[in-house]
């Protein structure tokens, strides 16, 4: 059985080599990916991909998907209250625009400097009610690592990660759900559906009572427990969520399913 340190270590270095594999294909399709390269290595081997602007992509980088997992990680580690503020100063230090940053966060973090005090403004300056994307789920996981115990705690403060630049309800809910996955997984001793479900339903029913729409995850966690349910694999859990919530576009979903990696083989 694995110790607390080595699902740490997996949990951070095997979503990092993910995003490094999935930078390859950004916003290629299934199909796509599939006639084009016939495994992983094959994939890692291309030494260089275009960019729609700028130079070409060196294969083997990582993407601000992991720059901004790292400054989560210092965050919760600074000894502070983890303010969200905080957290977008240490994106805006951070910032290498090369890394593929979404267009609204980019933007963000641009303006932060010159604007500090007005950093709650700064979430909404390209979607007046907020972005609703996958940045703020995609660098969680350190929270659910952290709170691996308390998953209301991870709940709170994945909400609190995900304010300075996706406000939007769903972005809250995708961050929160993502955390408390990482957390129940982590857990656990061996993976069973039930008990890795309980935690998600009831953060569902958090964000119900908060009069917020929690369609799009209810239908998601159905698909899971209806997965689960038949032995469904990883893989096939993960293109069943992403019509699900009709992202099929997006690379490295970060979606639930792929927690389950942590206690279970992706065959």
């Amino acid at each position: 059985m694995a110790s607390l340190r080595e699902k740490f270590r997996g949990c951070l270095l095997g979503a990092a080599v993910g995003d490094v594999a999935g930078a390859v294909v950004e916003a290629e399709s299934p199909g796509y990916v599939a006639r084009t390269y016939r495994s992983i290595d094959e994939m890692l081997a291309t030494p260089f991909i275009p960019e729609f602007t700028g130079p070409d992509w060196r294969v083997g980088r990582f993407t601000d998907d992991t720059q901004m997992t790292i400054c989560v990680a210092e965050w919760l580690l600074a000894g502070e209250a983890p303010a969200p503020d905080a957290l977008l100063a240490r994106f805006a230090a951070a910032y290498q625009p090369w890394r593929r940053y979404g267009s609204g966060t980019a933007q963000i973090l641009r303006a932060y400097p010159e604007h500090r005090a007005q950093w709650r403004d700064l979430a909404t300056m390209m979607f007046p009610h907020g972005s609703y994307g996958n940045g703020s789920a995609m660098r969680v996981a350190p929270i659910g690592l952290a709170c691996f115990d308390k998953p209301r705690e991870a709940l709170t403060l994945a909400i609190e990660s995900s304010r300075p630049t996706h406000c939007h309800p769903l972005a809250f809910q995708g961050a929160a759900f993502q955390a408390i996955a990482v957390a129940t997984a982590v857990a656990a001793d061996e993976f069973a559906p039930a008990a890795f479900l309980q935690p998600l339903r009831a953060a569902l029913g958090y964000f119900a009572n908060l009069m917020q729409d929690t369609a799009k995850f209810a239908t998601a966690l159905d698909a899971i427990e209806r997965g689960l349910a038949r032995g469904a694999s990883c893989a096939e859990l993960s293109e069943t969520l992403a019509r699900a919530l009709r992202c099929m576009r997006r690379r490295r979903w970060r979606c639930i399913a792929f927690c389950v990696t942590l206690n279970r083989s992706p065959t």
